[in-house]
């Protein structure tokens, strides 16, 4: 193996190291019984459709030379896809959906690059397992060769029928079946998020250290020539905006203490998020940051309950609960030790809740909860199956790889799988949660992959069929 190099070899390297390695099935017969529509992207750089087994596929856009796509999300409702494509960072991005007929092509325009602004940010130029928006799987992690200078931020509408872009002149928004653009804010955007179900967004602006002249402003098609440059905002800083859909220009209102690491939750009007030991939150009506709670502890995860009308939060040694209209806390769950950490599955009814040396699983609907015993492994993923089964990603302090193990609720403890240990290694559900895939991203997609089965823990290697990324899409 010392001939690939450790970063493409590793997962082929744990392979070999198996004591009885069997033969990579064939993906098409593995998943044969895993229907579900799924948008994939192919390791030549095309997007399809197709079901997760892979039996058929319709081809939603194939690249032509060197244009690949930077970033493909898939709409709130699930049904529908877009993505943005380009060729290196001088040339135009292009908007794309599969809402639109025909070649499904929406708009082309100058992506921004943040450099030209003073700001140092980078983002790969294919889909990663960095991807913001990710919901279905990535299989690759990119490396620093596979960063470019251009910032693509896309985000799906309020509505689920329009798109939000950001290009080099500011903030813009297009009809995801039509392609008829307009801008609506000069500020430049890193990222953009969607609240959802909040109709509302929050953004990472850039915020130039001067008053620099307005450049001049495109129209609704965005002219793809080169417009004049203009003297870079030297000192300029990235800040976290909120930003609501008004006509005919949105809005932008300092976000507070909101930012894109926090731990946040919403309802249909209302975003609330962790902030140290407090909770806030702003609503649609209102962008002024209210205090929700003061928990006494760091807060590590807050929820919204919609069958209670309430939110909850972990914080310290506690499970709280609280009515989304006021009133006092009322202790859920009292820990033996401070929660450092709240893991959850796509389809998971329970939450993951590790503290001390073990692991708590709490089903809020009910608030019952069973513990296991960690023995020293520091849980960093968990999937669980329809039936409660639970499959949990780990490392231990003796060895930085990671390894799967299937959680025993009747001896409380977690029981290794006879699978490689892989470093950074990633646990991805499958559309129907009650299968996983176990591998190692790299910047060269694995070869095999294993699949695991979280109910029986039963596993085996499969061939990568040719994708390396994909969301899952909703029956109509």
């Amino acid at each position: 193996m010392s001939g690939r190099g450790r970063a493409a070899g590793a997962l082929a390297l744990a392979v070999l190291a198996l004591p009885s390695a069997a033969r990579a099935a064939d993906w098409r017969a593995t998943f044969a019984a895993e229907s579900d529509t799924v948008a994939f992207i192919g390791t030549g750089g095309e997007l399809f459709k197709a079901p997760f087994h892979l039996a058929e596929r319709e081809t939603l856009w194939s690249p032509e030379g060197p244009e690949r796509i930077s970033r493909f999300l898939v709409s709130p409702d699930g049904r529908h896809v877009a993505w943005l494509t380009r060729i290196g960072d001088q040339g135009l991005t292009w908007l794309w959906s599969s809402l639109a007929p025909g070649l499904h092509r929406l708009v082309g325009f100058l992506p921004f690059q943040p450099r030209r602004r003073g700001v140092l940010r980078y983002e790969p130029a294919i889909p990663t397992n960095q991807d913001a928006h990710a919901r279905g799987g990535r299989l690759i992690e990119p490396n620093a060769t596979m960063r470019r200078l251009s910032i693509n931020a896309l985000e799906w509408g309020v509505d689920g029928a329009s798109l939000a872009f950001g290009f080099d002149q500011g903030l813009a928004v297009t009809r995801a079946d039509s392609g008829a653009a307009r801008e609506i804010s000069p500020a430049r955007i890193l990222s953009l998020t969607l609240l959802d179900p909040a109709p509302f967004y929050l953004a990472e602006v850039v915020i130039p250290s001067f008053d620099a002249a307005r450049e001049p402003e495109g129209g609704a098609e965005f002219d793809p020539l080169q417009r004049p440059e203009p003297g870079a905002a030297s000192g300029s800083t990235a800040r976290w905006h909120l930003v609501y859909p008004t006509f005919p220009e949105w809005k932008l209102f300092e976000a507070s203490t909101l930012d894109g690491r926090d731990a946040w939750t919403a309802d249909a009007t209302t975003v609330w998020w962790a902030d140290g030991k407090t909770i806030r939150a702003v609503r649609a009506h209102d962008p002024k940051p209210r205090v929700e709670v003061n928990a006494g502890a760091p807060v590590v995860w807050v929820g919204h309950d919609p069958s209670r009308d309430a939110i909850a939060w972990v914080a310290g040694r506690d499970v709280s609960r609280r009515p989304i209209g006021g009133g006092e806390p009322v202790r859920v769950i009292r820990l033996h030790a401070d929660c450092r950490r709240v893991l959850s599955g796509a389809r998971g009814r329970r939450h993951a809740l590790v503290a001390g040396d073990s692991l708590i699983l709490w089903n809020p609907a009910d608030d019952s909860r069973q513990s296991l015993e960690l023995g020293g492994v520091d849980p960093s993923a968990v999937i669980e199956s329809s039936s409660g089964a639970l499959l949990v990603a780990g490392s231990t302090a003796r060895a930085s790889t990671a390894l799967l193990y299937r959680a025993d609720v009747a001896s409380r403890r977690l029981v290794p799988l006879d699978l490689p240990k892989l470093k950074n290694g990633s646990l991805v559900a499958t559309p129907s949660g009650e299968r996983a895939l176990w591998f190692r991203p790299d910047p060269k997609p694995p070869e095999t992959l294993y699949v695991v089965d979280v109910a029986t823990g039963a596993s085996s290697p499969v061939d990568n069929p040719g994708v390396v990324a994909w969301e899952v899409l909703r029956p109509r």
